[in-house]
């Protein structure tokens, strides 16, 4: 039996079923006359078959086999001719024997050696390019290893586990914080059992006092909607003692800013009108009481004989928009438009007397003889007060006597005995100065520039807002211990 060898050649005659079944890449060109069977039986291929080469042993020499019929097909002279005998054998590729197909190699033909050649050539060079690449993309990954190394740490899953828990946990606390900080407000808890509280807040010194003061105002306040009674009482400690704007108080305890300065203005009516006035914190004192209280220092000077000491205080106003009230507001000795008071305190440093309000130009002893003090004086009572009080004789028709420093007035030097008494009459002097510099010191508003609307009165009312700042401050300062023992 011969074995016949396919070899791939240049066709475009046959289908790519026919090559799949005959096992070669492409059939020879069995159409042309120049390309015939040959009685060599081996056709060559113009490129090599990628896969071994099938030997088909052919089925017999008489023109039966599969072999024959396609070189029959080539000496063909009609197309139908041609037809018939590719369709017979087509047919009979099914008869072959699976075991006539050996794994011999097939013989490569020039062109399909040099094909082969560029073949490889071109995989060698895509083998390079690859190559290349790769050592690059090492190279780019050992830098980026050796950085790695350069920042590594000891930190290990454990930990980041741990501080995304912490992180979590401490998340969580500011939202509750917010939450909470929503909801807060100054209640009588807040300040209970916290004296120090009390005093950072509102200058008072003890929850006890504070608490005495607000179930004495609370029934005469009424309950609104967005504040309690005692909240605005509170409200009004810190506008005084911390002199805070309206629109922090109103954030404070969730109001506008309007409805600060609303219930600021009534509530502090109500403690002027209502606490001061029938309380009266701010009284004249008895002879009798004021002799057995006095202090040591005032008996080895003057005896028990010291009544009260005056002194005069300014607060800075702003600047009035008239011509005239600017000259009657201004003060040569502050250099400032400001608002004068007269102020009395006992040898006790408790506060006696407060004025009313005054034009920073007006004298001192213009203010002392207009604005009722002369009538608390007693027969024998005796005053201390700063040279800028000439009142003598205005004291006299009281039958009492003023103790001022001595003054060289029409004199080059004083005598000794002058200076001495002036020495000792300012060491008792200065209590007075230390009240008005604790009433600042407390209340935080009397040392501020006042706005002008508070020069003002509300409704019928004839005292003014400044005046009724001026008193609750100096009457919640009484409630205070005393600065002389």
């Amino acid at each position: 039996m011969k074995t016949l060898k396919f070899q791939s050649v240049e066709s475009k005659s046959l289908t790519p079923s026919v090559w799949g079944l005959l096992g070669c890449a492409k059939i020879p060109h069995l159409w042309g006359s120049n390309s015939g069977c040959s009685n060599s039986s081996e056709y060559h291929t113009t490129r090599p078959l990628k896969r071994p080469a099938l030997e088909i042993n052919a089925m017999d020499t008489a023109g039966s086999g599969p072999i024959n019929r396609l070189c029959l097909l080539s000496r063909a002279g009609s197309r139908n001719q041609k037809g018939r005998v590719f369709m017979e054998s087509f047919e009979l590729l099914p008869q072959w024997d699976n075991s006539t197909i050996s794994n011999e190699e097939p013989q490569e033909s020039e062109l399909g050696r040099e094909t082969n050649q560029n073949d490889e050539e071109s995989n060698n060079f895509n083998d390079a390019e690859v190559d290349g690449q790769n050592n690059e993309n090492e190279k780019e990954t050992n830098m980026y290893n050796d950085n790695d190394k350069g920042i590594n740490t000891d930190i290990t899953i454990a930990l980041v586990n741990a501080m995304e828990s912490e992180v979590n946990r401490l998340s969580t606390a500011v939202i509750d914080a917010k939450s909470m900080l929503k909801e807060f407000t100054y209640n009588k808890h807040f300040f209970e059992n916290n004296d120090e509280r009390v005093k950072s807040y509102t200058g008072l010194p003890t929850f006890a006092i504070l608490w005495q003061l607000t179930t004495f105002l609370c029934p005469s306040l009424g309950q609104t909607t967005s504040i309690n009674p005692f909240q605005r009482v509170i409200l009004v400690l810190f506008k005084l003692k911390l002199n805070m704007p309206n629109q922090v108080l109103g954030d404070m305890f969730h109001v506008s800013s309007s409805t600060v300065s609303k219930i600021f203005l009534e509530t502090l009516d109500v403690m002027y009108f209502l606490y001061i006035n029938l309380k009266q914190l701010i009284v004249w004192p008895e002879r009798e009481n004021l002799r057995k209280t006095m202090p040591k220092e005032f008996i080895k000077v003057y005896g028990r004989r010291v009544t009260i000491i005056i002194d005069c205080f300014e607060i800075f106003i702003e600047k009035p928009s008239s011509v005239k009230s600017q000259a009657e507001t201004f003060s040569s000795y502050k250099h400032h438009n400001a608002a004068k008071y007269l102020i009395g305190v006992t040898p006790q440093a408790t506060v006696s007397f407060l004025s009313k309000g005054w034009g920073g130009r007006t004298n001192d002893k213009h203010v002392t003889e207009t604005s009722g003090f002369l009538d608390n004086l007693q027969h024998g009572d005796l005053i201390l007060a700063d040279r800028e009080f000439d009142i003598s004789e205005s004291v006299a028709l009281k039958h009492a006597e003023v103790k001022i420093p001595a003054f060289t007035k029409g004199r080059k030097q004083l005598p000794a005995s002058e200076i001495i008494a002036t020495r000792k009459l300012a060491r008792l002097r200065i209590h007075v100065e230390r009240v008005i510099g604790s009433a600042r010191n407390k209340y935080s508003i009397l040392q501020s520039t006042i706005p002008i609307t508070f020069l003002q009165s509300r409704d019928d009312d004839d005292c003014v807002i400044l005046d009724k700042i001026v008193t609750v401050c100096f009457s919640l300062l009484n409630l205070c211990p005393a600065l002389v023992k």
